[in-house]
């Protein structure tokens, strides 16, 4: 129950009103029942979205301070790190546009800038990209130039990873499967169908 009163009120806008029992809800609960719903927080990483809810709805004094202390530490280190992630992204995607490749972005990258109000509050570990497979050699020679080096362990046979000395991870898919063994959706297929036909996205989805 407390858990989905965090997640409530994060998720409505702040030109509404929220219900007075969302009040009670966070005033009433128990230690044990916050402990608890911060150990969901941290395994679904929720954090930085909770705090940035409480925080802009005015509700920071509802919240225990051990609590607050701890989603806060989440939301800050989300903020730079977020922070690093989209310098680094717009550094790569000015060398591969130089080199005549246009990535697909998908993924958290895309949320955290298009859906969310605030960068910080989508944690991501990776940046996720696509791009057609003759695309690779190009690509690949990129991120050597910029320092990246190939993380062979993480290697699959849809995607490679290159990592930079700040520890940015970069997934780069050259060919993107729904559902095996259903043929590959080239990168290219991908983007027309989000463009243009979303209900043949869903099709190929069911």
């Amino acid at each position: 129950m407390l858990l989905r009163t965090l997640l409530q009120l994060s998720l409505t806008s702040l030109d509404a009103t929220l219900p007075d029992v969302l009040h009670q809800q966070l005033k009433v609960a128990s230690v044990g029942d916050w402990k608890e719903v911060l150990t969901d927080l941290e395994l679904h990483r929720l954090m930085p979205l909770v705090y940035y809810g409480v925080k802009v709805h005015g509700l920071t004094d509802c919240i225990p301070e051990f609590v607050l202390k701890k989603i806060l530490q989440a939301y800050l280190y989300s903020l730079g790190r977020n922070e690093i992630f989209f310098k680094t992204l717009a550094t790569v995607l000015e060398k591969t546009d130089a080199a005549g490749v246009q990535p697909v972005l998908w993924k958290g990258i895309v949320l955290a800038d298009q859906l969310y109000p605030n960068r910080a509050i989508r944690m991501m570990g990776d940046i996720d990209w696509a791009i057609a497979p003759h695309e690779l050699e190009t690509v690949s020679g990129v991120f050597n130039q910029l320092g990246f080096t190939l993380q062979d362990q993480m290697t699959t046979p849809d995607a490679v990873y290159f990592m930079g000395k700040n520890r940015v991870v970069f997934d780069v898919h050259h060919r993107v499967r729904l559902f095996a063994p259903r043929e590959p959706l080239r990168p290219y297929r991908l983007l027309f169908v989000l463009q243009y036909n979303p209900l043949q996205l869903n099709h190929q989805l069911c």
